[in-house]
């Protein structure tokens, strides 16, 4: 294996081009916001058994399966050069994000909030105000509730016409005059209350994801519907296919269980590898 990198290796360098990357892939480039207080403190005190840390990065992988490239970004960093932005699960927040992050949408940004966000200032206290109050304007709505359910029962919501299961998080919300419902749940007692929020802002957009799942399928469609609405594309590989762009190179690595075709375009040289992967197997061409 030592050996086999070493020639992997030697052979990428010998074809190595740095070079920008295709203008279809950097403009879906999403910016994630991250930050580790907020980490902390969903790991601290997750309100249910089913919330882990996978759950954090549900988005993420999701991106990254629409073949969306990702840059981690602090509170203090710049947004504007960035079309797409997401903050998921963002428990804690300060008036000056809240501030900054419309100012990002009314300049033509589109923001991707999920269930949690706002529920507490920097502090880790709750809001004098309603649930997650302050993030309302933004949000074009309001977070009525939320509900968790036990591991060994699903529930179920409704999105453009498809129906997902969900029992890790729902919050129950409610779209003010204007605000789009894309999701209604299907069942429970709050059958027909909105799941997801969809709202316009100055010259941008809001999309609220008022739900967790375990598979990030529904999520996965949320996103590229944004991506739709924003006139940005997005790719669809197989679920666990991870597909990225660098220095010349395209590149492929099949995260599944199972065997799966990467996407490599037609007229593509294969640089290393084949296009049908097992698990942890890569392809790269140029």
């Amino acid at each position: 294996e030592y050996m086999q990198f070493n020639t992997e290796i030697r052979n990428l360098r010998k074809n190595h081009k740095p070079d920008k990357n295709p203008d279809f892939y950097e403009a879906r480039r999403a910016a994630y916001l991250l930050k580790y207080d907020n980490l902390w403190s969903l790991q601290n005190q997750p309100q249910t058994k089913l919330w882990n840390k996978e759950g954090d990065y549900t988005i993420y992988n999701q991106l990254k399966n629409l073949v969306v490239p990702v840059t981690f970004v602090e509170e203090t960093d710049d947004f504007s050069q960035y079309k797409v932005l997401v903050a998921p699960n963002y428990e804690m927040i300060s008036p000056e994000l809240i501030e900054k992050w419309e100012n990002y949408v009314n300049n033509g940004g589109h923001l991707v909030l999920s269930c949690r966000t706002g529920h507490k200032n920097t502090n880790g206290h709750f809001w004098k105000d309603k649930w997650a109050g302050p993030i309302y304007k933004l949000i074009g709505g309001e977070i009525e509730r939320y509900d968790v359910l036990p591991a060994d029962y699903k529930a179920e919501v409704s999105l453009f016409g498809k129906t997902y299961d969900w029992n890790i998080w729902g919050d129950v919300l409610i779209a003010e005059n204007g605000t789009e419902q894309w999701a209604t749940y299907t069942n429970q007692f709050y059958k027909n209350k909105a799941a997801v929020l969809h709202h316009k802002l100055g010259k941008g957009t809001v999309t609220y994801i008022g739900i967790l799942t375990a598979d990030g399928a529904f999520e996965k469609q949320v996103l590229k519907e944004v991506y739709k609405r924003a006139n940005l594309t997005t790719q669809d590989v197989p679920h666990g296919m991870f597909v990225s762009y660098r220095d010349g190179f395209g590149v492929a690595v099949n995260f599944h269980s199972n065997e799966q075709t990467a996407p490599v375009p037609q007229g593509a040289q294969i640089i290393m590898g084949q296009a049908k992967l097992k698990t942890a197997e890569v392809v790269i061409w140029k």
